[in-house]
């Protein structure tokens, strides 16, 4: 039975017996027993009361005796009462329930100071400890739910402590420090357990998006939260460093698991296209709700048209943001007052995974700006430059606006032609040093808010400074960039030593080129210089030599300046490291097939070399098919040899390690990847002549345009897609998109592909099935049902320059030579009226030099046949010992075959 029911009952019992009187002598002794027992609990109990209203908060051995004593005192009483008959029975239990009920005091006066001083002070060390070693996990929680149990415990026996003040003292001494600790890990807590259920469920098969979404919000409830909460709670206890201390690897933990989290819940969502804003009136911003893939992003994929015309405002450039979740647009044309309509077809861009967004349209994007550009920053570059930047774009042209530097006359400004570029250069008078005052006149932004005048000054300090190597760092497996103290004008290869151990790199053989601070090519001079190292694979003194991963070199740097000033000589060393990254499949979204060839093409991220074509399985269903692997620059090309061919139905490719290598003899992977054949591939049918009608001549190169008229995929820039006369390109040709685009392709025949004597006729192929519409995926093709080749006829130039066959003399009727006869190759045209032929050609008899003419045709003869005279201006000669050559300054040569492209090759021949 309990204490609370022991008392109750012993005040009912003393109730009961308020009116009994002992029957005889006998119950009256047992009246003076009972009285004694239960007077001298109760004197002994009432000494408890000292102990148990004391803040020492603790249990004496003196308050253990006293309390054991009591309770048996206590217990002696009751057994004398239980049997006692007299009517002062319930005096004498109600004296006894108060001797109880200070027992029961100093019991929980016991308990509260025994668990206090016990489980609550163990579980309080336990949560101190993760957090002073910075940990969050289960084991985290599970200490801070005990804990937490523990105080509420606490909270219970306290509660039951006799006497405010004493409960205050118990509270004071014992849970603060429990409380405190405690809520310096809640907010921690709180957000990891719900990052932990966001976790779950996402992973389950059918994601509740609106409840995640949910969720996030009360995440970012909780951190504003916490951040109020922790702040408060520093200033309530500004002299405890223990109250919410800073968890600083706890914190980037947390936010490691939110940005995980987001980026789960990201891959689970549909690829959208979110809003298209405009930021200003000549530049839109388009959102995503994923990273999109960077090469599938170019101007024509946004279709912009001003609302309620057709009249097109053609992007002209756009800026992916580092996170690849919004593009800024630079439109053609400001964003008229009834706003624009933006499209961006099915399938035109791809997230970062290769999945297609589909198509999005949005009606009468406005634009409200009333403020004129604000100048964020000016500054000189240098003696002659000023760099000004703004907050939008600038229009320059309207009002003919520009800068005037210390009174000179007003630089016209340039408008933008980069989107989300706000910088403006202008080339002024040369500075004076220190303070030069800038005015910047008439400029607005395209909404016509205009800034009649700006004033602000730039200081300028001449850079006296010699240029020197700051640093030296590697780039990639065979190439490094430094970087000087200050951009120069001139550093070529002629300016490096290149060593590894004793070997010197021949300098003709190092490329030596300008790139900005990312390592990108740029064509001003900056101070970042890259140098290409030869690989000089397969030779006595290769870079990497049998088994090498790494190479390093010594580098010397001496004889580069910028203007007159020579740049301090240099020697320092760096290491390259080789490439050792396998070469992997970009992603199976993007494996194609050709059932006309009976080939799928597997696209990897690097150029590839067939390493061993029995590491490749092909199974159709469950069956083993027969096929071979080829590569084709960074594509594996399966064909299927098996007789049935290329069917439809469901394709594994087992793709074993060792099957494929990259350029430094790293082999794929082991990897299986699957793709769908089916039985139709819609078609974008191409009637016009996609290859104009003539190939140019660009420095002895045919070069054919291939104008789709609509974005392409990747595979129109690769030779593999074009056949001329029947065959692959000749070997060395190339494919290139000419704009972002990648609506047009040029394809540059070798110097080496000879067309000799005239232009001729060349049947030129797009292959069947070799490229696709980028938004659609329909297959590019000359029939509208069918994946057909493209063929057609075009004209390639003479590329061919003509070649001395024969030179003889002219002789008199003395026999002495008063001119040469010059056979060619092929006709040569001396018909021009403005070429100067007397440069063409260097004639000597011995170290004499002897002037000529171009003797004009003769009967039967041409000027444009093969032969050319030249008539000697003087004496005649003997004819013998007369040399002639073409004219070593190749720019005097003006002699070219009948087509005009090809000039005489050089020669340096005796007459005969």
């Amino acid at each position: 039975m309990s204490k609370k029911k022991v008392a109750k009952l012993g005040l009912t019992a003393a109730v009961a017996a308020t009116t009994f009187v002992a029957a005889n002598p006998a119950d009256a002794a047992s009246v003076s027993q009972a009285e004694q027992a239960v007077k001298k609990a109760e004197q002994n109990a009432r000494g408890l009361v000292k102990f148990y209203s004391s803040e020492d908060l603790k249990v004496s051995a003196e308050f253990t005796a006293s309390y054991n004593n009591v309770r048996k005192l206590i217990s002696d009483a009751k057994a004398q009462l239980a049997n006692y008959k007299g009517k002062d029975k319930s005096q004498l239990a109600a004296i006894l329930a108060s001797a109880e009920n200070h027992q029961a005091a100093a019991a929980r006066y016991i308990d509260a100071v025994g668990i206090l001083n016990g489980k609550l002070v163990e579980s309080t060390k336990a949560v101190s400890a993760y957090i002073k070693s910075q940990e969050l996990n289960a084991d985290t929680v599970a200490a801070y739910d005990t804990l937490s149990a523990e105080i509420k415990k606490a909270e219970a026996v306290i509660g039951k402590v006799r006497g405010a003040q004493i409960r205050e003292a118990f509270k004071d001494s014992f849970l603060l420090d429990a409380k405190l600790t405690r809520e310096a890990l809640i907010y921690e807590v709180s957000q990891y357990q719900l990052l932990n259920q966001i976790d779950e469920k996402l992973k389950a098969e059918k994601v509740d998006f609106k409840e995640v979404q949910a969720d996030f919000a009360k995440l970012e409830r909780l951190k504003e939260r916490a951040v109020d909460i922790k702040k408060a709670g520093k200033e309530l206890y500004p002299d405890r460093d223990d109250v919410y201390p800073t968890h600083t690897a706890i914190e980037q933990q947390l936010r490691k698991s939110e940005v995980d989290a987001k980026e789960a819940y990201v891959a689970k969502l549909a690829p959208v296209v979110e809003s298209v804003s405009a930021i200003n009136a000549k530049e839109l911003k388009v959102t995503f709700n994923k990273a999109v893939s960077t090469n599938s992003v170019a101007v024509g994929d946004f279709t912009v048209t001003a609302t309620g015309t057709n009249t097109a405002n053609a992007v002209v450039d756009f800026k992916l943001a580092e996170d690849g979740k919004s593009a800024i647009l630079l439109l053609t044309n400001a964003v008229p007052a009834a706003g624009v309509d933006v499209e961006i077809a099915d399938g035109a861009i791809l997230t970062s995974g290769f999945d297609k967004f589909p198509k999005f349209t949005t009606k009468a994007v406005k634009v409200e700006d009333t403020t004129a550009p604000k100048l964020v920053s000016a500054v000189a570059k240098d003696s002659t430059t000023v760099e000004l930047t703004f907050d939008e774009q600038v229009d320059w042209t309207t009002n003919s606006g520009g800068v005037s530097v210390n009174g000179a006359a007003l630089v016209a400004g340039v408008n933008s032609a980069k989107a989300g570029n706000y910088t403006y250069t202008f080339t002024v008078p040369t500075l004076k040093s220190g303070a030069n005052t800038v005015q910047v006149l008439n400029y607005a932004d395209f909404s016509a808010n205009k800034e009649a005048l700006t004033t602000t000054s730039v200081n300028y300090s001449a850079d006296v400074s010699t240029p020197a190597v700051a640093s030296i760092k590697a780039e990639d497996s065979n190439s490094f960039i430094l970087t000087l103290n200050k951009a120069v004008d001139t550093i070529a290869n002629t300016n490096f030593t290149v060593k590894k151990g004793n070997y010197t790199f021949t300098s003709t053989d190092l490329v030596v080129s300008y790139v900005d601070a990312d390592g990108n090519p740029s064509v001003p001079a900056t101070k970042y210089v890259k140098v290409v190292v030869p690989t000089q694979a397969n030779t006595a003194n290769p870079l990497y030599a049998t088994n090498e991963t790494s190479v390093a070199l010594s580098v010397a740097v001496s004889g580069y300046k910028n203007g007159t000033v020579i740049g301090n000589e240099y020697t320092g060393s760096v290491t390259l490291s080789k490439d050792l990254t396998a070469p992997k499949v970009v992603s199976s979204k993007l494996i194609t097939y050709d059932k006309g060839t009976n080939k799928i093409v597997v696209p990897f991220d690097k150029t590839l070399t067939l390493a061993d074509a029995n590491k490749l399985t092909v199974v159709s269903g469950n069956v083993k098919v027969a096929a071979t692997p080829t590569v084709n620059g960074k594509n594996l090309e399966i064909t299927i040899t098996d007789l049935a061919g290329l069917t439809n139905g469901t394709y594994s490719l087992v793709l074993d390690k060792g099957l494929v290598k990259d350029a430094s003899n790293n082999v794929n992977e082991a990897t299986t990847v699957t793709t769908e054949v089916t039985n139709t591939a819609s078609t974008l049918q191409k009637t016009g002549a996609i290859f104009g009608t003539t190939a140019v001549n660009d420095n002895g190169k045919n070069v054919i345009t291939v104008a789709y008229g609509t974005k392409v995929d990747d595979a129109a820039a690769s030779t593999s897609s074009y056949s001329l006369n029947g065959a692959a390109l000749p070997s060395g040709s190339v494919a290139y998109f000419t704009t972002s685009a990648k609506d047009t392709v040029k394809i540059e025949l070798p110097a080496s592909y000879s067309v000799a004597l005239n232009d001729v006729s060349a049947k030129i192929t797009l292959n069947a099935n070799a490229v696709k519409e980028y938004s659609t995926g329909y297959v590019v093709s000359s029939s509208a049902t069918e994946v057909k080749a493209i063929d057609q006829v075009i004209t390639l130039k003479d590329n061919v320059a003509p070649t001395a066959s024969k030179v003889e003399y002219v002789k008199d009727a003395n026999g002495l030579a008063t001119g040469l006869k010059l056979t060619f190759s092929e006709a040569v045209d001396t018909s021009s009226a403005t070429a100067d032929f007397t440069n063409d050609f260097v004639i000597k008899t011995g170290s004499t030099e002897i002037a000529y003419a171009v003797a004009a045709p003769s009967t039967g003869d041409t000027a444009t046949d093969n032969v050319v005279i030249l008539n000697f201006s003087n004496a005649s000669t003997a004819a013998s010992g007369v040399t002639v050559a073409t004219n070593s300054d190749r720019s005097l040569v003006d002699l070219t075959d009948i087509s005009g492209y090809n000039k005489v090759a050089s020669f340096n021949v005796s007459a005969q």
